[in-house]
């Protein structure tokens, strides 16, 4: 006699067990950042410096009410050892000024408890979209279970205001694609969604034409854009929110100069290329880091998991620059196509599947990527299971697909089985060391010779999950998508 697969019963019993699962996770997650049980699966922890991102926020803030430059993290001594500073200006005031409060540990340990609430909230707003209990409570595993989500926490990242941003966009593009429109005003958790991103990291901006193609989100838009351009302009041009200004004609001099803001300086034997000291402590270098930046390629560094610097290290190719932009290309193609579709709803769910394309895009295209940016992966992940499950049809089966590879994220990389102990990574005498050897390591070719195994399965499913959002898009804006 022939067996079904699930067996019945199966799925009854996932959905009673999933709530369990998650919130001994929960636990777990709180026990792993006080005893470290996770860190040694990361290799981005090596260097045991927990909340190594965050003290750089609260930094900021404390700067500038002492009238110095958000930007000089290291003249400020809150915390134990801190990153460099590249959000938003405005960032230091919305979280830096209420995190300062506390004391550094406090404070981390607060903004941890917040990270976890908040990726709860966005599980329960993303599994709203579908009426079945097991799509719902399967959203809540897959915003805080992948093991990127506990390195976001772990390092204090302000990475979680991304991942509520595209959970809010994606919620509000799916209700319009079913009739849940209101062309005549502001649609506010769009316009959250989009100011949390632009004002924490802007990946938001590769999808905004597809959503202004919509009807129902144009006034969103231009409002928040409107918001955006003027909370910027007063962290640029008022000298209390900006107080290491360079002024205006300095400034355009940097933006067409671009070399003239860089300098090479040599600290303590170790030749480095830094940003001149004047420039760096303006808050337009935010901007000019995101510029500049985008182009440093580094397929040697063993923390970085872009798929750039994955196809260098595999092949010895380094990708020209018009590839990386290919992702980009498409999603202007899509956001193109969008104004002349006439079809509310099918504009609107096409314009759903470029902005999850723009949440991917980054991985693809970005050559610094880290572990714990594939967190913002999730958000597309938990749309399309909460849209799908159930469905039938080719749209359905290709959320499936797209859903199965997204479903990596939660194993480990290979990282945990290959590093060595040698090193001496994951100890508190690492976490000790001063800052500049800490750049010697990651600037090193320390496991070269493991890197594409440690990277492949965080790349490949983010380029898998980009490739099928291409057909997703294509049937959707063909009046083509199933019943979803």
């Amino acid at each position: 006699m022939r067996r079904s697969f699930p067996a019945p019963g199966f799925e009854t019993l996932v959905c009673r067990a999933l709530p369990f699962i998650t919130a001994a996770w929960i636990v777990f997650i709180f026990l792993s950042l006080k005893f470290h049980f996770l860190d040694g699966f990361l290799a981005t922890a090596w260097h045991g410096r927990m909340g190594f991102d965050f003290f750089a926020v609260p930094r900021g803030f404390i700067n500038l009410i002492h009238a110095k430059s958000i930007y000089a993290t290291r003249a400020c001594g809150w915390g134990p050892y801190s990153t460099w500073y590249p959000y938003h200006p405005a960032l230091a005031v919305l979280a830096g000024s209420w995190l300062s409060l506390f004391k550094p540990w406090a404070a981390f340990w607060i903004f941890a408890a917040f990270s976890v609430g908040t990726l709860l909230w966005c599980a329960r707003l993303v599994g709203s979209l579908s009426s079945d209990s097991l799509p719902r409570r399967m959203c809540y595993a897959v915003f805080l279970l992948p093991l990127p989500v506990y390195l976001m926490i772990w390092n204090g990242q302000m990475h979680v205001f991304l991942v509520a941003a595209f959970s809010l966009v994606f919620y509000d593009m799916a209700r319009i694609s079913r009739g849940g429109a209101n062309a005549d005003g502001v649609r506010p958790a769009l316009m959250a969604g989009i100011l949390l991103s632009l004002f924490s990291k802007p990946l938001i901006v590769l999808a905004l034409p597809a959503i202004f193609a919509v009807k129902a989100c144009r006034k969103t838009v231009l409002w928040s854009a409107g918001i955006y351009a003027a909370v910027s302009a007063l962290f640029l041009f008022t000298p209390a929110l900006n107080p290491r200004g360079i002024g205006f004609v300095r400034l355009l001099d940097a933006v067409l100069h671009p070399e003239s803001i860089f300098r090479f300086e040599v600290y303590r034997g170790v030749p480095l290329r830094t940003y001149r000291p004047e420039i760096a402590a303006d808050n337009a270098i935010h901007w000019l880091n995101m510029r500049f930046r985008a182009g440093v390629s580094q397929p040697d560094h063993f923390e970085i998991m872009s798929f750039s610097a994955f196809l260098e290290n595999l092949t010895g190719w380094t990708p020209p620059k018009f590839f990386l932009k290919l992702p980009s290309l498409v999603i202007a193609g899509f956001s193109i196509w969008l104004f002349f579709v006439k079809d509310a709803v099918r504009r609107a769910r096409g314009a759903l599947f470029v902005a999850m394309m723009a949440s991917l895009s980054f991985f693809l295209s970005y050559e610094t990527v880290y572990e714990y940016h594939y967190a913002a992966a999730l958000p597309a992940l938990a749309a399309l299971l909460a849209l799908y499950a159930g469905k039938t049809g080719l749209s359905a089966r290709l959320a499936k697909w797209f859903c199965a590879a997204g479903a990596l994220f939660f194993a480990p990389t290979s990282y945990f089985w290959l590093r060595n102990a040698d090193y001496g990574f994951h100890r508190e005498a690492t976490a000790r060391l001063n800052d500049i050897y800490v750049a010697v390591f990651t600037g090193g070719h320390v496991y070269d010779w493991a890197l594409p195994m440690i990277r492949w399965n965080r790349v490949l499913p983010a380029a898998a999950m980009f490739a099928l959002l291409i057909p997703l898009a294509w049937l959707a804006l063909r009046g083509e998508n199933g019943n979803a």
